[in-house]
């Protein structure tokens, strides 16, 4: 079903681009390929997440105003990739950080980290090992927090003792 629903994802993709405004795709139907695909057990799933969200992206900057991931989006995708840690999904974790990090500089605040962000992300960079990195994020947070430079910025109980545990 996941191949089934990647293929209708492009097709839609296709059609719209050669013009067939009515296969124009939105959030709403990325979103729930990506949540699919995010809720697949198979590991070569994790990579077709991660470009449907890359795709997403594109049509966002084609013009394509029906599409906008948001922090949501980017957690899901997030979740998805520390489900099978490697070196590689942790440079793909770190890219979608720093997209995330621009919207609380830029325009695009519907995207920015949020404390499940940056656990997530922790606790991928312990899996694999890089536990100086995952210090380094849990500090830049927690130091953001306590300087109170972004009042956006929420710690619960459990984000509190990951992120103090990195």
């Amino acid at each position: 079903s996941e191949e089934k629903a990647l293929g209708y994802l492009r097709a839609m993709l296709k059609s719209y681009r050669d013009g067939n405004d009515n296969a124009k795709p939105d959030s709403f139907i990325f979103n729930c390929i990506i949540t699919m695909l995010a809720r697949s057990n198979s590991k070569e799933s994790t990579l077709s997440a991660y470009k449907t969200l890359m795709a997403m992206e594109n049509q966002q900057r084609s013009g394509n105003t029906s599409v906008a991931p948001d922090t949501i989006t980017y957690n899901t995708v997030l979740g998805k990739l520390a489900r099978f840690p490697s070196k590689e999904s942790a440079k793909k974790a770190m890219a979608l950080l720093n997209t995330m990090e621009e919207g609380l500089t830029g325009s695009n605040t519907a995207i920015a980290p949020d404390i499940l962000t940056y656990t997530t992300i922790v606790r991928l960079q312990e899996k694999i090992g890089d536990s100086r990195r995952a210090a380094n994020i849990a500090s830049s947070y927690l130091q953001r927090l306590v300087s109170n430079e972004d009042e956006k910025l929420h710690v619960d109980r459990f984000g509190l003792r990951a992120l103090l545990m990195a």
